[in-house]
């Protein structure tokens, strides 16, 4: 097997050495920070571990941290970092108990805190790299094969974002790293389909149909596309197993009485403030359509001003604006006024994570106006979403109908992998001051 190490890996590669470098180094200094002999004991805990090393360079390539040329969603990052976690912690076990004699250090108190900081290290890398070094050093060229409507968005998308890593050709040549072709568009060329098996088996190029390569980049999908049977079979019923939802209802009833635990006294102040400001109700209930298009009454604290309701679905966001209160708009800035939600996350109206759910009289417009629009309620909503963290609140049906493409998305690739992913995400949002969801 012929293995090509590219600019791209040997990056990536170079990154993950000086995380694991750094983590030995730091936990060293931790472990024995006013020892006569700091440096050599430093020493000597990098000598032991530099084998490991190794190990851990190739547990990330056969899970396939390396392959540069595929662009990665973040939840697949985490997914496949923490299975390589779990992996070189065992692996570093096993070479400690069997060469920890010979290397004259058994440092089994080291290992787990070297391969939990090594590997978050790995990840902040891998994001710095796609973000930054990818943006302006490593740029793959990418030929789009197609004339409809999707081809035509991804070019520009491409274009308006030079941070995804990609840049645009215009023809297959052997100076392509990665070529997208619309299969209607390859279906009547067999002369560039035979182009493309050269290139892939001779440069080693990488082959993507446009669906593949049009998700990973923008991470969202088409409503014409998920209308398909087919779509519906492969991607949403065929895969809406017990097991994810079961997994979904116990992380997120997990989380919810940790964070109702833990924040009981804020909720308490934000009780009294509202009450003592704004005056009752301290909270505000709504119905809202959830999982299967089934209707539940969602909590949130009161943030407008009575007669808000009044002004209808989708109405102006200056007009709808004018009815929050001062101190409503500081809880929205900051997300406070979504912690009664945790009691339908208990409830089972809701979980962490999914997609946010609308009025009924919304839903009834957007069914109308957006193709499968009923696909979003195949899974249950959430207090945060794909859709949420990637796009502006919706106060129109064009709003609501971008929002409704990573809702696809989401209900396309929904796992436990994803949701932590997108926690994380909202986290970042939060300290960054955005702007609360509808």
């Amino acid at each position: 097997m012929r293995i090509q190490l590219r600019i791209g890996q040997i990056v990536l590669a170079m990154g993950d050495l000086a995380c694991f470098v750094l983590s030995v180094v730091a936990v060293a200094e931790i472990r024995n920070p006013m020892h006569e002999s700091a440096e050599l004991y430093v020493l000597s805990n990098l000598a032991a571990f530099f084998g490991l090393f190794l190990v851990w360079h190739a547990t990330f390539y056969a899970l396939g941290l390396y392959d540069a040329s595929r662009p990665r969603q973040i939840f697949e990052k985490i997914q496949r970092l923490v299975m390589a976690g779990a992996v070189n912690l065992g692996l570093g076990v096993g070479y400690f108990y069997f060469f920890g004699a010979t290397l004259g250090a058994t440092p089994k108190r080291n290992l787990l805190l070297a391969v939990l900081l090594a590997h978050a290290g790995s990840l902040g890398w891998r994001l710095a790299y796609r973000y930054w070094f990818r943006k302006w050093a490593i740029q793959q060229k990418v030929v789009l094969l197609g004339e409809g409507p999707e081809i035509k968005e991804l070019r520009n998308e491409l274009r308006l974002q030079p941070d995804l890593g990609f840049k645009l050709t215009d023809s297959i040549s052997s100076y392509a790293d990665i070529v997208v072709a619309d299969d209607a568009w390859a279906s009547k060329r067999d002369n560039q389909a035979m182009l493309m098996l050269h290139l892939e088996k001779h440069h080693n190029a990488s082959i993507y149909s446009l669906e593949a390569f049009y998700e990973y980049c923008l991470g969202r999908i088409s409503p014409q596309r998920a209308g398909t049977p087919r779509w519906l079979i492969e991607h949403a019923l065929g895969k809406r197993g017990r097991a994810h939802f079961i997994l979904q209802r116990i992380f997120s009833i997990f989380c919810a009485v940790i964070l109702l635990c833990l924040a009981s006294p804020l909720i308490v102040v934000i009780s009294v403030a509202v009450l003592l400001i704004d005056g009752r109700p301290v909270l505000f209930r709504q119905r809202r359509v959830g999982y299967w298009e089934r209707e539940f009454e969602l909590i949130k604290f009161r943030t407008m001003a009575p007669g808000a309701e009044k002004e209808g679905v989708f109405a102006d966001p200056k007009v709808r604006e004018g009815y929050v209160t001062s101190l409503g708009r500081f809880l929205r800035h900051y997300r406070l006024d979504e912690f009664p939600q945790l009691w339908n996350v208990l409830r089972g109206d809701l979980a962490l994570v999914g997609p946010r759910p609308v009025p009924p009289e919304e839903a009834k417009i957007l069914k109308k106006e957006i193709p499968n629009y009923h696909l979003r309620h195949l899974v249950v909503p959430g207090i945060t979403g794909w859709a949420q963290v990637h796009y502006q609140a919706a106060y129109n049906v064009a709003d609501s109908y971008e929002k409704f493409r990573y809702d696809l998305f989401y209900v396309k690739y929904a796992s436990l992998p994803l949701d932590v992913a997108i926690l994380l995400k909202t986290g970042y949002t939060l300290l960054g001051g955005a702007s609360k969801a509808r």
